[in-house]
């Protein structure tokens, strides 16, 4: 190959990996959460999916970096607060980008667990729990003073 086709080869190159990682994230995307597990907004408003594919590209990370920006991108469009990915890979000439926008409320972030309620048995029990805290010869039994 002679130097000047090699010039232009490699300028082409070094062009379409600048190109393909030229996404600029919106100022609602920089805000946007990025979660990998779906129990971090299992508490949020799924808005809808987000998908996207980049120009053709050279270099893969810069090509997963762009289509990645451009879903951001997607998302803070849609109004979300938090993306979840599910892809984030390349095709052979492509970077491509798969996930959900939701909308989380600032409280109701993370895995949102079920507490069981137990009554604090020193403040909802009422009755003896042994015999001396009865009066006079009375016996504790089944929490109620009674005669022996």
């Amino acid at each position: 190959m002679n130097k000047k086709l090699w010039f232009y080869v490699s300028s082409l190159a070094a062009l379409l990996a600048f190109l393909a990682g030229c996404v600029t994230l919106s100022p609602q995307a920089k805000q946007i959460q990025i979660v990998r597990n779906s129990q971090e907004v299992s508490a949020c408003q799924r808005i809808g999916p987000v998908s996207t594919k980049t120009m053709a590209c050279v270099d893969p990370s810069t090509c997963m970096r762009a289509a990645a920006a451009e879903g951001r991108n997607q998302a803070a469009a849609m109004g979300a607060t938090h993306l979840l990915v599910t892809y984030n890979g390349i095709t052979i000439t492509h970077g491509v980008f798969d996930g959900f926008a939701y909308r989380c409320a600032e409280d109701r972030v993370g895995v949102q667990r079920m507490e069981l309620i137990t009554p604090n048995p020193t403040n909802s029990f009422i009755g003896c729990t042994k015999d001396i805290e009865c009066k006079g010869d009375r016996i504790c039994v089944s929490g109620q003073c009674v005669a022996p």
